[in-house]
C-alpha cells in the first residue's frame, strides 16, 4: 500500500538561503523512516537602475530644460517603483514607473530654471524589496543656467554716415554662446 502526502514550504523575497528539512514518516505502528534534505531557495534577482542621464551643459533662465534618463529593470520579475526628480536637492516631481522584467524606459522631465547659476540635477529610483544593488539607483549631473543676454551676443557692422538719397547698410550677427537650441 502506498500513500502520498505532501507539505508546502512558502517562500518570499527574503527567504533566499539553505534550509535543512528533516522528514520523519511513521506507519502508526512500529515502522518509521527518516530522511534529511537541504532545500536551497535561490534569490530572485530584483534590480532597477538609472543610466544615460542627458542634461544640457548650458541652459537659459526661464527657458525649458529637458532632462532625460533611462530606467532599466534587470531583474527577473515585473516591478513598479517611484522615480524622483530633484534640482538642487529640491524634489520637483515623483513619477510611478512600471517595467516588465528585462526591459527599460526612457523618461523625460522638463524643468525651467528661474535663476542663473549651476543647477544640480539628481534622479532617484526607489529600491524594491529584495533589491541588493542600490548604488545604481541614483544618477546626477548639472547645468549652467544663464540669462538670455549671456547666451546671445550681437555684433553690428554699419556705416556711420551716408549721403542724402543713398542706402544705409548694416550687418547684424547674433551668436549663440551656449549649447542650448534657441529656435
Amino acid at each position: 500500500v502506498s500513500i502520498l502526502s505532501s507539505f508546502v514550504f512558502t517562500t518570499n523575497y527574503l527567504s533566499a538561503g539553505n534550509y535543512d528539512v528533516n522528514l520523519l514518516v511513521s506507519d502508526g505502528r512500529s515502522g518509521t523512516a527518516a530522511k534529511s534534505i537541504v532545500v536551497t531557495v535561490n534569490n530572485i534577482i530584483r534590480d532597477l537602475s538609472l543610466s544615460n542621464l542627458q542634461v544640457p551643459q548650458d541652459s537659459i533662465e526661464n527657458f525649458n530644460l529637458p532632462v532625460q534618463v533611462m530606467v532599466t529593470n534587470s531583474g527577473l520579475v515585473n516591478e513598479t517603483s517611484n522615480l524622483k526628480f530633484f534640482v538642487d536637492e529640491t524634489l520637483q516631481e515623483t513619477r510611478a514607473i512600471s517595467l516588465n522584467a528585462g526591459t527599460n524606459s526612457t523618461e523625460l522631465f522638463n524643468y525651467t530654471p528661474t535663476s542663473t547659476g549651476t543647477k544640480n540635477i539628481r534622479l532617484e529610483i526607489t529600491g524594491v524589496s529584495g533589491e541588493e544593488i542600490l548604488n545604481d539607483n541614483n544618477i546626477s549631473g548639472s547645468t549652467n543656467a544663464m540669462n538670455y543676454s549671456q547666451a546671445i551676443s550681437l555684433s553690428i557692422n554699419a556705416q556711420t554716415s551716408v549721403y542724402d538719397y543713398s542706402n544705409f547698410n548694416a550687418r547684424v550677427q547674433a551668436t549663440n554662446n551656449s549649447d542650448v537650441n534657441l529656435n
